[in-house]
């Protein structure tokens, strides 16, 4: 390895552990996404002072995946455990305070333009806007939603809130999430050889489903051949 490669490779291993390594692995927490998201955000126009090229193409990335902070979906953030009640407090009472329409169509989320003042980091409410009431419309949870007009460690005590919880970390997180099922089942295929013990595994996968209404099966990692699939299949 070339001095220049060593020095690449040392890079790669302190942005992973420094920065990507933690919310890679929170990704598929949804209610966290909008604070992770912007916290990673942060985090890379930082980085950028120190390795602006390295930086460079991730915030180019990132700008390119800044759905978690649209108006229709910053307000998870108002489920997530992990964010201070101060913070969940300020975006309950900036969404309370904002219009709500009586008709919010579905459409494809508006990125927001971030403004990055000196070195402070954005606040989430101030992502806050008219269709951040969408979920609750879809969700038909009428009236003035009063829990979010008072301090967030009360907000447990109200049906609203848990109806609405309940469905947030329930919703599947996208990207990174997505990327991983891909990845799972590409190593899930390639765990047989040959086209006909993948068109056996196809049919055990299809049969087991129907049977037991799951989708979960063996360890992606057993091995699998031709008999096996046979004798499950036939059972």
């Amino acid at each position: 390895m070339t001095p220049t490669e060593l020095k690449q490779v040392e890079r790669m291993a302190e942005y992973i552990g420094l920065f990507y390594g933690k919310y890679f692995l929170q990704s598929a927490l949804t209610a966290a996404a909008p604070a992770n998201d912007l916290h990673f955000f942060y985090l890379m126009k930082k980085f950028s002072v120190i390795y602006p090229e390295a930086a460079k193409e991730t915030i180019k990335s990132i700008s390119r995946h800044l759905t978690y902070l649209t108006e229709e979906l910053v307000v998870f953030s108002l489920f997530d455990d992990s964010l201070n009640y101060a913070e969940k407090t300020t975006i309950g009472n900036r969404l309370y305070h904002t219009d709500r329409p009586r008709n919010i169509l579905p459409n494809k989320p508006k990125f927001p333009a971030i403004v990055w003042r000196d070195d402070e980091k954005p606040l989430l409410s101030s992502f806050v806007g008219s269709k951040s009431w969408l979920l609750f419309n879809l969700l038909k949870l009428e009236g003035k939603q009063e829990w979010l007009n008072i301090p967030s460690e009360h907000w447990h005590n109200f049906e609203d809130f848990k109806k609405a919880k309940h469905f947030v970390d329930s919703f599947l997180c996208t990207n990174d999430s997505a990327e991983r099922g891909i990845k799972l089942i590409t190593d899930y295929k390639d765990s047989c050889f040959g086209i006909e013990e993948r068109e056996y595994l196809a049919q055990v996968v299809e049969k087991h489903r129907m049977s037991f209404k799951a989708t979960s099966g063996q360890a992606s990692g057993q091995a699998y051949n031709k008999k096996t699939m046979e004798s499950v299949f036939h059972k």
